[in-house]
């Protein structure tokens, strides 16, 4: 393991509940997600509470808190793990909480929609795979994301006190967090993770310290609490029942559950409209009027459910509960407005599901509470297939973009080796000479910028003074960076043009800057040319260059090709260009400049 950040399991959580939900029964719950009456995967005993019932929300009774609801610690029965190996995790959240969020990865992961939205994300975006991030993941923190039943993460008073401070630079406290792992999996994987951990005893039990000054304390085989090593005994000793952790039991069994204290927000905000009568931006215009009025809200959103979405706020009477439906209403309004006119640029096959979640938004008011749900639409299983040629545009765009960025990094690269050598790699060998005035075997220019492209270790790899077809040297073709192209043979299409009076030339060093004399914007240091092109990316050379047909060499490009000039800037030309334009582009000093 890398690094322990405790909020990853957060942040992955997040990410990944947008990525679907899974197929529902029509007689799903009709109020969403606000139940775990008939889900499918029901928590265990050890985590938020007992299958098909609603975790209580009551105040523990007198003789039950240290039996059964009570957290555990380190005066209960010995051991922290003995105390109350099936209590809730919501006996964690204190009564002064501002904010608790609960996220639950395996259940998200474990639906076959999600699957199916990953595969459709990696085939988008190669380089950025989703299962790489799991696995990386897993590398971090010690167990996969769909090992972690659920993550519980607290906001006190305390830590939303000292935002100010935050805000500043200054000292940030730690949220309480609490990670639910599925059953089976060891809390002790986490702990062995946490690099340089120190183990310490506290509360009556174990974990070890952690590199921003928290602490992971295992309470069970398959839970630990994250928290500063100062508050860790108040938290494991915690047993309330404060609105926030009512408000959050309803919807703990959602994909997502939010619920927020907002009167300690709302003097934090109103301390800040004070310093700043006039905030930027006029959402926060139109929203400050609506969350002076409110008190409470909470969140549930699961997409197995109904109502996919489902929040709640609270409003101190009746007659403010109706002017935030006003105003909620009006924005909903306009919400639909710009639907209706934006509804064209959706894809036809998603228009109904479009519709159906814009017409089923609802906002209700039932005395002090206003409501909005987001109805789950017919077909929502077959949301991956409805998006398929949605990822394939963005999957082209993607590839578009990346090969872009691929080239200004090796035009950056280029420049960086010109700023140590005062010349630019030769085709054929790295341009210096040994001592007996003999340049280098043979290796492609591609390879000596290694070190400026983030990979000298895979230069250090390379025996400078063989040529790249050695038995040595051949072994590392299959490494090729990705920078060059994806070709599993490790052949690349970008090249540059050499031959006789051009900057690049087998047999001669490597050009300097000053001898492009037509201009560094107006001459072309290397070219994305056709896949047909392509060559094994070590091997020395470039595209030859034919003054009467230059668009020869550059095999199948299509209508454009992207080429990169020697100032590091890309441009897409076409195909269409004039032969004595594009001739005069890649000479560097034929005294014909090509102005743009």
């Amino acid at each position: 393991m890398r690094t322990l950040s405790l909020t990853s399991f957060l942040m992955l959580a997040i990410c990944l509940h947008g990525c679907g939900g899974g197929d529902k029964p029509a007689d799903s719950p009709a109020d969403g997600g606000a139940t775990t009456e008939g889900l499918d995967d029901p928590m265990d005993s050890s985590s938020l509470g007992a299958p098909g019932e609603m975790p209580s929300t009551d105040p523990p009774a007198a003789n039950e808190t240290a039996a059964a609801n009570e957290a555990p610690s380190a005066s209960s029965s010995g051991s922290a793990e003995a105390a109350s190996p099936d209590g809730s995790t919501l006996n964690y959240v204190p009564e002064d909480a501002v904010a608790v969020l609960i996220v639950r990865p395996s259940k998200v992961l474990s639906n076959p929609l999600v699957k199916e939205m990953i595969t459709l994300m990696d085939q988008a975006n190669p380089r950025e795979k989703v299962e790489e991030k799991m696995a990386d993941f897993a590398d971090e923190v010690g167990v996969k994301p769909e090992q972690v039943d659920h993550v519980l993460v607290v906001v006190d008073k305390n830590m939303l006190d000292m935002a100010p401070m935050i805000a500043a630079g200054g000292a940030r406290p730690s949220p309480v967090v609490v990670v639910q792992l599925a059953p089976g999996v060891s809390s002790q994987l986490i702990l062995d993770s946490v690099p340089q951990g120190e183990s310490i005893e506290i509360a009556g039990g174990t974990g070890v310290t952690t590199p921003d000054g928290g602490v992971l304390f295992k309470v069970s085989d398959s839970r630990l609490v994250y928290s500063s090593k100062e508050n860790l005994d108040s938290v494991l000793k915690n047993a309330s029942s404060g609105k926030v952790k009512a408000m959050v039991s309803k919807s703990a069994a959602s994909d997502l559950a939010l619920a927020v204290d907002l009167e300690p927000v709302k003097v934090l905000l109103q301390d800040a409209m004070k310093q700043n009568p006039n905030p930027p931006g006029m959402v926060m215009t139109m929203v400050m009027p609506i969350v002076t009025q409110l008190q409470t809200l909470s969140l549930g959103a699961d997409l197995e459910a109904a109502n996919i979405l489902e929040v709640n706020v609270s409003t101190p009477n009746v007659d403010a509960a109706q002017g935030v439906h006003g105003m909620l209403n009006g924005f909903l309004g306009m919400g639909k407005q710009q639907y209706e006119q934006a509804k064209g640029e959706i894809p036809e096959e998603m228009q109904a599901m479009a519709k159906q979640l814009v017409d089923g938004a609802e906002l209700s008011t039932s005395d002090t509470i206003v409501s909005l749900t987001l109805p789950r639409p017919e077909n929502f299983e077959k949301l991956p297939e409805m998006l398929k040629p949605a990822f394939a545009e963005a999957a082209e765009a993607a590839k578009r973009a990346q090969k872009r960025n691929d080239i200004k990094q090796i035009g950056l690269a280029f420049h960086n080796y010109h700023d140590v050598y005062q010349h630019f790699p030769a085709v054929d060998s790295n341009g210096e000479k040994d001592e007996a005035g003999v340049r280098g075997k043979g290796l492609s220019w591609r390879v000596h910028l290694l070190p400026f492209l983030e990979y000298a270790p895979l230069y250090e790899k390379f025996n400078l003074d063989e040529a790249w077809d050695s038995e040595h040297n051949k072994a590392l073709i299959a490494e090729m960076p990705a920078v060059f192209g994806d070709n599993p043979e490790g052949k690349t299409s970008i090249h540059v043009f050499v031959g006789e009076n051009l900057a690049f030339n087998e047999g001669k060093p490597g050009a300097r800057i000053r001898d492009y004399t037509d201009g560094t914007s107006n001459t072309i240091l290397a070219v994305k040319a056709g896949d047909d092109t392509a060559e094994i990316w070590t091997k020395p050379g470039g595209l030859k260059f034919n003054a009467e047909d230059p668009f020869a060499a550059l095999g199948n490009i299509g209508e454009v090709f992207m080429v990169l000039l020697c100032d590091g800037s890309t441009r897409d030309l076409s195909k269409d260009l004039d032969k004595t334009t594009f001739s005069n582009l890649i000479q560097q000093n034929d005294g014909n400049p090509v102005d743009f």
